[in-house]
This record gives structure tokens, sequence and C-alpha cells, in this order.
């Protein structure tokens, strides 16, 4: 039967539709306002979710349904605060991700220093245990020192409002791409574009050697990162374009899930 009978119900009150939705509108507008008093909202999800409050408001007379208006208006406040709540942590961390993508660019944060992108056909940190590709998967693995502040930095240069660091950490690790942490992820010591060497003496002749540091990484499913956040950290990993390319269609096709379980 599906709900066809609910539509042929709704369609016998057109008339009333066209008369009362305004007035419906306008106090279901003022309802959410006073319930969303102290919430900083969104216009247009408020917006999206008061149309059909109004419509319910204005036929609830007429209908047979198990609940009623205050029933609904609670629900349509927790879902925006809930659909606002997301979309802010979405656009607060495409505006991060952006700006790590331009601290690379500009030179400030480096490769194999900062960050390191390495496919790797497992994974283990604090969220994932045993986790286990299909396929060799980039990992985008991230030391925060550097990058948090810069990004701070950044934002105050172009008068931004950057997140608190807490806030920032709550948003990533909360994000689908996020991995989870390892404690221990070797990084090369780079100041100012240029390698930190150490002065070694082997049989009497002075050598410099390079050198590195082991510091807790974020881990991310870079694939994931440069889809949903048009990103592109990859330079020079040894990896050509056209098994990049591969990898990625691979990891894609027929929509199955890159991990094995």
């Amino acid at each position: 039967m599906g709900l066809s009978h609910l539509t042929l119900q709704l369609l016998r009150h057109r008339a009333k539709m066209e008369t009362d939705f305004s007035t419906n509108y306008r106090q279901c507008m003022d309802d959410l306002n006073d319930r969303l008093k102290g919430e900083s909202i969104e216009d247009r999800i408020q917006r999206n979710w008061v149309i059909p409050l109004a419509a319910f408001r204005t036929l609830e007379a007429v209908l047979d349904v198990p609940f009623m208006y205050r029933d609904l208006l609670g629900i349509c406040v927790d879902g925006i605060i809930r659909q606002n709540r997301e979309c802010k942590s979405n656009n607060e961390l495409a505006n991060f991700w952006n700006v790590v993508s331009y601290l690379q660019q500009d030179g400030e944060i480096f490769l194999e220093a900062d960050f390191r992108i390495d496919y790797l056909s497992s994974l283990k940190t604090n969220k994932v245990k045993d986790l286990v590709f299909k396929q060799p998967r980039p990992v985008l693995r991230m030391q925060t020192d550097r990058i948090f502040m810069l990004y701070k930095k950044f934002a105050r240069q172009v008068g931004d409002n950057a997140l608190p660091t807490e806030s920032l950490k709550f948003y990533i690790e909360n994000s689908k791409e996020y991995l989870g942490v390892q404690n221990s992820v070797r990084f090369k010591n780079i100041q100012k574009g240029v390698e930190v060497t150490k002065e070694v003496e082997v049989d009497g002749k002075k050598y410099y050697r390079k050198t590195s540091s082991t510091k807790q990484a974020l881990c991310f499913d870079y694939t994931e990162l440069m889809e949903n956040y048009n990103i592109n950290l990859n330079i020079d990993m040894g990896v050509s374009e056209i098994e990049e390319s591969d990898a990625h269609y691979k990891a894609k096709e027929n929509g199955n899930s890159p991990y094995m379980f």
C-alpha cells in the first residue's frame, strides 16, 4: 500500500494549507527561536526544519497521527542543534585542512618532518587494532606540535578566529577520516627547509649525519582527506601518479570498503 493513502489524505486539505500555512510558519519560527535561545544556528538550517513543522501545525487538527505539535517541535529543536553542530564541524575541519595545504605549499611545513604519507598494508593505533587493508593504502601521519601552532598563527594573520586546540582535537578525532594515534613515528628534523645534521667522527674522520626523532602522530585515511577536502599533500613519495591513481580506483571500485575486518 505504501504511503499513497497519506498523500491522498493530505491533498484533501490543500485549501487549508493555502490559507493557514503562512500564519503557522511565523508561529513555528517564533517557537523555534524561543527554544533555541543561546544557540548560534545557521539561518538556512532553521528554515529547512521550520517548513515541515509549519505544515504539520497547519494540518494537526485534521490529521490522525499519534503525536502532537509539541512533540514534533522538540524533535525539530534537537535535529536543528545536531545538524548545526555537524555543519560547524565540517566547516572548521575544511578550514583547518585548507590551512595545512597552504602551509605545505608555502614551505612552512615539510613532508617527512611534520607529516608523512605512507602506503601501508596494515595499521595499529589507539583507535583501530590490527586494521588490515585489502591493498596498500595511503595513510597520513601528522605530528601536531608545529602544525597546530602555525594554524593559529595563520588565522591571526588573515583575521580569522582559530579554534582552541582542544576544540580542534575534538573535531579531528570525531571525523570519519581519523584513524587514531600512533605513539612512536619517526620524523626528520628539518629547520627552515634544511635537514638538521649532527657531526659524528668515524676512524678519525668527521661526517655529518642527518637526524630524526620519534613523535606521537595522528593518523588519517589520506584518500578520504583528498576526496572530502580537496587537498593534495603528496610530494615525491616515490609512488608514480599512475600507481596512486590505480590504488585510489581499486579502493573505490564497486563501492567496496578498502578495509578487511
